[in-house]
């Protein structure tokens, strides 16, 4: 049988209500996600960072070597899913990467311009990323999807 996943990226929600954003039902304001789930919505996406076309570095992690950030992936991911544990949220998808075309995590992970080793390079933040979700994510490991 067929499911249909109507979905919702939350990912610009604070934003937005930090921008004076309100949401309304029949004029009278409600949560916004007390409006979507009761419109039939059934997933989230969480985007955690990053803008498809600068795949940059955060901040924190620049000075590292693809050694370290290996780990930093890792244990990010690792926290991240930890603390949704924590609270009771297990995820059933896991989206890995945001529009990948041009690679992520530049400049190591960056797919072209290089050195001649980028899809090595982006293919061990994969493996990494996925290893991380697999061992964090729930009592089952969630599907992962690449975008």
């Amino acid at each position: 049988m067929l499911m249909l996943k109507l979905t919702f990226n939350y990912s610009n929600l604070d934003e937005m209500e930090q921008s004076g954003a309100i949401y309304k039902i029949n004029g009278k304001q409600q949560d916004p996600l007390t409006i979507l789930k009761d419109n039939g919505v059934n997933y989230v996406r969480l985007r955690f960072w990053v803008d498809s076309g600068k795949q940059n570095l955060p901040k924190a992690w620049q000075n590292q070597s693809f050694e370290q950030l290996n780990s930093t992936v890792y244990s990010y991911t690792a926290d991240v899913l930890n603390q949704m544990k924590a609270k009771g949220i297990y995820p059933d998808m896991v989206q890995i990467g945001n529009e990948l075309n041009s690679g992520m995590l530049w400049s190591y992970g960056k797919s072209w311009g290089g050195d001649g080793k980028e899809f090595t390079r982006l293919a061990d933040f994969l493996k990494i990323w996925c290893s991380s979700c697999e061992r964090h994510a729930a009592k089952h490991p969630p599907k992962l999807c690449f975008i």
